[in-house]
């Protein structure tokens, strides 16, 4: 966990703007899809697991909407409970928390009506994850909903770069390790694969002032389908994807539309479509504790 500290230290006070706010990345649509579902669910208490500096909080505030939350950087933590006094919240509304922990989520309500869980999965193990969505079932109340953010693994299949590749390897061939004596030709095909990819791309994201690189830290993707099924033996019900940030091309082709890939992009986005199970770098599935 201290890599993963290190890694976002030094984005406390920079985090929101980048990544909310700044003109050199992709809108947060995500925002946008989230609004939609709490007030279609008329929820009144939240919890937002990985709350960063309340960047997701500040976009969702209401009147009718409580909103509790933690996260493991104490970095991000002070520079949240500062924008909640200048917004006139109550600080202690967030507090520093690890995911794994069950106690950590009761540190604000016993439970809620609602539960968001974003950024946080690209940095649980899989043997961890069915951990994490028991302790969010555990504090959700009858009918309570939850929205979990992930990583689309499956967008690989369409980034032809060392993410293919990797996904090749590690999760789509299988069994490759149980026919021993043809594991050369299992070496030659993959060779063959990458030849026909852009491994180079993108590029590695190393450290910042010394800290962990978000690529140097646990940041990885998840299936949706895979995730879902996880979900589903938790106890959750009618779990459902929505996709955004959808990529008109292939992201290594961005440079041919120099001036209208964000905005073409953008135009396709739809969170119910199937090809957003391609398309679309990130997920958010949607279950509900009957």
């Amino acid at each position: 966990m201290n890599n993963i500290i290190d890694c976002y230290k030094s984005w406390g006070e920079s985090y929101y703007d980048e990544y909310y706010k700044s003109d050199k990345n992709y809108p947060p649509v995500h925002v946008k899809i989230v609004k939609k579902i709490l007030k279609e669910k008329k929820i009144k208490t939240l919890l937002d697991v990985g709350c960063g500096p309340v960047s997701m909080m500040r976009e969702i505030f209401s009147k009718n909407l409580k909103c509790y939350g933690f996260d493991l950087t104490p970095e991000m933590i002070s520079e949240g409970k500062k924008i909640l006094r200048q917004k006139n919240k109550n600080p202690n509304n967030i507090w520093i928390g690890n995911a794994l922990a069950v106690d950590d989520y009761k540190k604000g309500l016993s439970n809620y009506q609602s539960c968001l869980c974003f950024g946080v999965f690209p940095h649980i193990n899989n043997k961890d994850e069915k951990k994490v969505l028991k302790n969010i079932f555990s504090i959700l109340k009858k009918d309570g909903l939850v929205l979990i953010e992930a990583r689309n693994s499956l967008f690989s299949l369409f980034t032809i770069n060392r993410y293919t590749s990797e996904f090749y390897r590690e999760e789509l061939i299988l069994n490759k390790s149980k026919i021993k004596d043809e594991s050369k030709n299992f070496s030659k095909v993959f060779k063959l694969i990458d030849k026909s990819l852009h491994l180079k791309h993108p590029k590695i994201r190393n450290s910042k002032n010394s800290l962990s690189g978000y690529d140097e830290i646990l940041s990885k993707t998840n299936n949706p389908f895979v995730l879902k099924e996880t979900m589903e033996k938790v106890g959750f019900k009618n779990v459902t994807p929505y996709f955004y940030h959808y990529h008109i091309v292939p992201p290594i082709f961005k440079s041919y539309f120099p001036k209208t890939f964000v905005k073409r992009s953008l135009e396709i986005e739809d969170p119910k479509d199937w090809r957003g199970y391609f398309l679309a770098s990130a997920f958010i599935l949607v279950g509900e504790k009957k």
